[in-house]
């Protein structure tokens, strides 16, 4: 970053949603270059991908998304430059002890809505079984019953959270945006995708309060729904798996410029009460004959439709869960994947059942509602049972895809920790992958690497139950 001779920066909110630089163009430049990310894009006239750097303040309108006001100030701050933010003083009325019919809140759910209380904006991350619907419905007490916004990422979400609302506001008419339904109430439930789709500037005018469910996966959609809200001041976001600046610094940015800065985390300790153990077992696959010539054959062939690797984890869940009746949840990437891993299990005398976006919506929840009885013990379901799917009892986990992520490991692992009478530790059974032939090629060793990634996770969570499996 350059040197700029004037160390006074000054950052001025000019609504609910943007802030601009005041001062210099040198100013600005910091604030650009304290923005900017790194994309791969085709450049007119240039054939390939190239690499091009952009940033979140737009130069033209000298402005950036005002909840990236306290990421700038705190990196330029690091940088030796005295920054000030001039905020719009909003007045907000707000309760003391605000309560919910028939809630008794957690301390560390009294400690986040207090903290929502003096901070007006900003994300919470609290992992799954922290009830951050129940967090969302105190927030929005604690600031006197504003009309309110809660934005949800899927169906199952959706269906609870109108449930919930209505039981904890009975004298507050509850609004749904979603699944065939469109109206506004003074507080209103919706889903990302059918909220992204209105015009929101009649709604910007009344509208007071939004929280954002699962922010980190909001993406493109939520991004067009907050620059409409120049006018809600009141903003917060909930999640178990944030963005973080050395990850994807666009989705980071997007996730903080739209809501604001991460205010607080939520550790599992504090939620132990409603969350269980983890305990991991590490199986070895071992690939001696590749079949793919490249990357992408490999992946398919050799790992995903390996029929030794899918044996592996199928008799690893049948010694683990299956045969001790209990529920079993394989999580893929394709249908294909979910197809190839029931027609192992059928032939291993097992009953899978299958769960993907392709089939019909009733059918995927009778599933969900039999394996909840546990009335069916093996299901295989693909990122339709992802991030926020609410499933009491799964009582083993096994992250399928080799890719992963740790937002996606995180929330794959996350369906099955809601504690229950029955369950205190979940079981994750995953795969040690490692590829090898005389004709070694350098993309086998990615496979190995993806494996190693999420192995440190486990052993830096204390999860691991079979260490020795590397």
């Amino acid at each position: 970053m350059l040197p700029v001779k004037n160390k006074m920066v000054t950052l001025q909110q000019i609504n609910s949603h943007y802030c601009r630089v005041v001062g210099s163009d040198a100013h600005q430049l910091l604030v650009w270059d304290a923005l900017s990310y790194e994309v791969n894009s085709r450049i007119h006239g240039k054939p390939g991908i190239h690499k091009i750097t952009r940033s979140f303040l737009d130069r033209r309108g000298n402005k950036f998304p005002f909840g990236l006001a306290g990421f700038v100030s705190e990196k330029l701050s690091k940088d030796g430059y005295e920054v000030e933010v001039q905020e719009i003083d909003y007045k907000f009325k707000k309760k003391l002890l605000p309560k919910l019919e028939g809630i008794k809140f957690e301390d560390y759910q009294k400690r986040i809505i207090s903290l929502a209380g003096r901070h007006n904006r900003g994300i919470f991350v609290a992992g799954t079984g922290s009830g951050k619907t129940v967090i969302a419905a105190g927030i929005i007490a604690k600031y006197d019953i504003p009309m309110s916004l809660f934005v949800t990422i899927n169906k199952s979400i959706y269906n609870q959270t109108l449930t919930d609302f209505e039981k904890w506001f009975p004298d507050i008419e509850i609004g749904r945006v979603g699944d065939s339904e469109c109206f506004v109430g003074h507080i209103t439930v919706a889903l990302y995708q059918s909220l992204s789709r209105w015009d929101l500037r009649k709604y910007n005018s009344q509208l007071e309060l939004v929280i954002v469910d699962e922010v980190h996966s909001a993406g493109k959609s939520i991004n067009k729904i907050m620059k409409q809200f120049t006018n809600v001041p009141l903003r917060f976001g909930l999640t178990a798996t944030p963005h973080l600046e050395d990850g994807n610094k666009q989705k980071f940015f997007e996730m903080l410029g739209n809501v604001g800065s991460i205010i607080t985390e939520v550790q599992d300790e504090e939620v132990k009460a409603r969350v269980t153990d983890v305990e991991v077992h590490m199986i070895n696959y071992f690939c001696l004959k590749p079949k793919g010539s490249d990357y992408r054959e490999s992946y398919q062939r050799d790992i995903l439709l390996s029929k030794i690797r899918n044996t592996k984890l199928l008799n690893k869940a049948k010694e683990l869960a299956l045969d001790h009746n209990k529920t079993c949840l394989f999580m893929v990437k394709e249908i294909r994947h979910a197809d190839e891993i029931a027609r192992l299990a059928r032939g291993m005398g097992l009953k899978p059942f299958i769960v993907h976006s392709e089939k019909n919506e009733k059918e995927n929840e009778k599933i969900r509602k039999l394996l909840e009885e546990k009335k069916i013990l093996l299901v295989i379901a693909t990122q339709k049972w992802g991030t926020g799917t609410n499933i009491q009892n799964i009582e083993c986990v096994v992250p399928c895809s080799v890719r992963e992520s740790y937002i996606d490991l995180i929330q794959n692992i996350g369906r099955g920790r809601r504690r229950t009478s029955e369950k205190d530790t979940l079981i994750v059974i995953d795969s040690m992958d490692k590829l090898k032939s005389d004709k070694r090629k350098k993309f086998y060793d990615y496979f190995n690497a993806y494996s190693m990634k999420r192995y440190a996770i486990y052993q830096n969570k204390g999860w691991l139950a079979n260490e020795k499996a590397v």
